[in-house]
């Protein structure tokens, strides 16, 4: 748990099989900063509540600015990352960099605005996320001036009960910004997602194992329409 104002760096770690009502791996509140890399968040679950309060993010919850970075977050009995600002203005910006999002039971990614005019950015980039019940999860919950960004690059969102989902609502605007490179499994009315990216396509993904990173990943297998598919500038100089 990272109080308000706490700073965290998580590194060549591995956080399981915990349980919590929020963050089940990881809780980051509204001004903490939260940087893991090279670590693996597998297995942790958010507990069921009786008084009918939230339960979200059983991999990571943060409220704050956090980044993903060459880790893996898989398994988790819940939403993989969930996304969270409940303010006004502009919340902490989240980052995701080189990571893999992987069959987590709920969403593999939920961004989250909820309250007095906030505003949420979220980037993923040179990233998979696959195998969860849905992917990435747009959500202004409850104000006409909310706004939640989400930007793509380089990344492949596939094989998810749903992979965009940005529904209609009464409530503020949902907003995909696709920066290219991207490959997406199947796109839907509820996406909200446009551009020159592989759309509709199976991925070619192989299972989550020991691909000779420190956490899990899915390689492409041969022939795959990933494969040399991304956009040189900006991508890392190694796969996750």
């Amino acid at each position: 748990y990272l109080g308000d104002t706490a700073q965290l760096e998580l590194k060549n770690s591995i956080v399981r099989n915990n349980t919590a009502q929020v963050g089940g791996g990881i809780f980051s509140d509204m001004h903490a900063i939260l940087n893991v890399s090279s670590s693996w968040i597998h297995n942790n679950t958010t507990s069921s509540n009786k008084d009918g309060t939230a339960t979200y993010g059983a991999g990571i919850a943060s409220l704050g600015e956090f980044t993903v970075k060459n880790s893996t977050v898989s398994n988790n009995s819940g939403t993989g990352i969930t996304h969270h600002w409940t303010g006004s203005g502009i919340g902490g910006d989240g980052q995701i960099i080189n990571s893999t999002i992987s069959t987590n039971t709920s969403h593999g990614i939920y961004n989250l605005a909820w309250g007095n005019n906030p505003k949420r950015y979220l980037r993923i980039f040179s990233s998979t996320i696959t195998g969860n019940s849905s992917g990435i999860y747009n959500h202004p919950l409850l104000s006409w001036y909310e706004v939640v960004f989400t930007e793509l690059k380089n990344s492949i969102i596939a094989d998810n009960g749903e992979d965009l989902i940005a529904p209609e609502t009464q409530w503020g605007a949902n907003i995909f910004t696709n920066l290219g490179g991207n490959l997406i499994g199947h796109l839907t009315n509820r996406s909200g997602f446009s551009g020159g990216s592989i759309s509709n396509i199976d991925p070619k993904l192989g299972p989550l194992e020991n691909n000779g990173g420190f956490a899990p990943t899915h390689a492409l297998k041969h022939g795959g329409p990933a494969i040399d598919a991304g956009i040189n500038e900006g991508a890392p100089e190694t796969d996750q």
